[in-house]
């Protein structure tokens, strides 16, 4: 949903009315990237989580609306196009929760952070999934820390949000 750019709050309200159950959260965090223009810096900082294992879809937000893409190394070949201005990227590359920098980029958390909140006074479904799956295609530099370590740091963070 944060990829997609939509209200958590909304988004609940919909399946409510829908009529549509919940039978579990997959929680997660993917990349959230801010360019201005061509932005050739920010873009190679990109370049390494187009790894080829699993899709990595982008959705654009900018003055245009919403642009889809089905894959990172798609959108940046797109982004060198000459009408390229201010925008921001969502990008579906599970990174670790607890890290909100990785680097230049920030991740989803506030989204999180949010539907988390909303989870917490309220939930339409008692199961939640930490779903960080992608730790061995992170770049390098993001994989460091021993992979226990790194699933009980995503779960306590989950947990400090949600727990009373």
């Amino acid at each position: 949903m944060a990829v997609e750019f939509e209200d958590p709050r909304a988004a609940l309200a919909v399946f409510r009315a829908a009529g549509i159950r919940i039978g579990k959260f997959q929680i997660s965090a993917g990349l959230n990237v801010r360019l201005s223009g061509r932005d050739a810096v920010t873009l190679a900082a990109l370049r390494p989580f187009a790894e080829g294992v699993y899709l990595h879809q982008v959705v654009e937000r900018s003055g245009r609306g919403l642009t889809r893409f089905v894959d990172l190394p798609e959108a940046l070949r797109a982004a060198g196009r000459a009408d390229a201005g201010p925008r921001e990227w969502r990008i579906h590359f599970h990174v670790p929760i607890f890290r909100e920098q990785l680097g230049l980029f920030s991740n989803t958390q506030d989204y999180l952070r949010e539907l988390l909140a909303l989870l917490r006074r309220g939930s339409p479904s008692q199961h939640l999934e930490v779903e960080t799956y992608t730790w061995d295609v992170l770049p390098e530099e993001y994989r460091r820390e021993d992979i226990v370590v790194a699933v009980a740091r995503e779960l306590r963070w989950v947990l400090d949000r949600i727990e009373p």
